[in-house]
């Protein structure tokens, strides 16, 4: 039977085990065509059951519905080949298989509490870890995204070709955490090794752009802020505290003395959040214009 670069059997063809590992990279370093390359080795190998299971989660968790002919597709050619291979699927493919059928069900939660079973038993399946990073990702669990990495992160080789990333997804769960020091050591490890790593890079511009504001750099604060804000609602917890992030962003660029930044973050707000505080605020900074809710 064929295995992949962590050593882990693979139902399937020294090919096909191949292809998954060039999938995991791509996946993780959010490059290429991770289910273009898994679907090749698919139809190639029917035996190949891991390789459709992946690819129902891939889809599933990028927001496909269960209905969706990709994922249906996927879902029948993974059953298929648990049923039918001829040296059989093992307990590692058969709970993926479970933890897809789970997602589309849209059991997200029993998803990810199988692939963390799957983790216990085989702690570098690189696929279980990073779905159910993702899974957290998705519920805003951010204390579960940094233990699920810490349980694991002893048994990966430091010379192995994905370290790297696996350091980026604990960075960012520690930064999501509010383990800033440590989240930005462990950030700075993984870009050393992934310069375009996503997560690494992300977890050091929503713990950087803090650090230069509490250190009183405001300009700093608001260059590595500004082009990261709209991606906090995908980090999960409630609206006011995401909410911290612009209200930080705001007062970095009054401090920086950078006004029309300040008057148009305001101005923003003031649409949204329509108070009597932040029309003040506006009007301070030189704010002009009718926010008054009667439009005729």
């Amino acid at each position: 039977m064929a295995a992949d670069a962590q050593g882990l059997r693979v139902t399937g063809s020294d090919e096909s085990a191949k292809a998954l590992d060039h999938a995991i990279s791509d996946y993780f370093g959010w490059k290429g065509d991770p289910v273009g390359r898994l679907q090749d080795a698919v139809d190639q190998d029917p035996d190949f059951g891991l390789g459709s299971s992946a690819i129902a989660s891939l889809f599933l968790l990028g927001g496909f519905r269960a209905d969706h002919p990709r994922v249906a597709t996927a879902l029948s050619a993974a059953e298929h080949a648990s049923a039918g291979a001829g040296a059989g699927a093992t307990s590692r493919e058969t709970r993926h298989l479970a933890a897809a059928k789970a997602l589309a069900a849209g059991g997200l939660t029993h998803a990810v509490n199988i692939w963390e079973t799957i983790l216990v038993d085989h702690p570098t399946d690189a696929l279980a870890m990073r779905f159910a990073h993702d899974a957290y990702f998705c519920l805003g669990q951010s204390l579960s995204i940094r233990d699920s990495i810490a349980r694991v992160l002893p048994h990966w080789d430091p010379q192995g070709e994905n370290y790297g990333y696996v350091l980026g997804q604990y960075a960012f769960g520690l930064e999501e955490a509010g383990e800033l020091r440590r989240a930005e050591a462990f950030a700075h490890a993984a870009i050393a090794r992934n310069a375009e790593d996503g997560w690494a890079i992300h977890a050091r511009r929503l713990i950087d752009g803090v650090l230069a504001f509490a250190e009183g750099e405001y300009a700093r604060a608001i260059e590595l802020i500004l082009p990261v804000r709209y991606y906090a609602p995908r980090i999960g917890g409630s609206h006011a505290q995401r909410d911290l992030i612009t209200q930080t962003l705001i007062a970095a660029a009054e401090r920086a003395g950078q006004l029309s930044l300040t008057r148009a973050l305001l101005a923003e707000r003031l649409a949204v959040r329509p108070t009597e505080r932040t029309r003040q605020h506006y009007e301070r900074v030189g704010g002009a214009g009718n926010f008054s809710p009667n439009t005729n």
